[in-house]
């Protein structure tokens, strides 16, 4: 596996305030845009990880405050130094979609490490591993 390829990740980022169990029951809804003010990604979140991800030579590629959603793309290597997975290898592995056909992706195990300025923000990161997830089950009719 090249640490020149080059990948996308996201990473989902704390609320703001918890969203609470009863929401759902007022008379009124909320907007998207009442929720990302309410209890998105907090914008001071948002412009810290913009900043820390551009030092370690990363790019921003998408912001959703509403989803709390940061992608960043860059080489394997410059994600490897932001986001420090325990073991991350290139497999083949059978095609959950078609089952005579093998497929080649890189799968993540163990822990993630992140940056000390992230912690506490950063809730999730994916996309380090890219294995196939599912197969349709869904039939064209003749």
């Amino acid at each position: 596996m090249s640490d020149a390829e080059r990948i996308e990740v996201t990473l989902v980022l704390r609320r703001r305030a918890e969203i609470p169990d009863d929401l759902g029951e007022e008379r009124e809804t909320i907007t998207r845009e009442e929720l990302a003010t309410r209890y998105g990604a907090d914008p001071a979140d948002i412009d810290m990880l913009k900043r820390s991800a551009e030092q370690h030579g990363l790019t921003v590629t998408q912001t959703d405050p509403v989803s709390r959603r940061v992608k960043i793309s860059g080489t394997l290597g410059q994600l490897r130094a932001v986001v420090k997975p325990d073991s991350l290898t290139r497999v083949t592995t059978p095609d959950p979609a078609d089952e005579g056909r093998v497929v080649e992706h890189r799968q993540r195990t163990g822990g993630l490490r992140i940056l000390p300025e992230w912690d506490g923000v950063v809730i999730d990161v994916t996309g380090l591993d890219n294995r196939p997830q599912a197969r349709p089950h869904t039939q064209c009719m003749p």
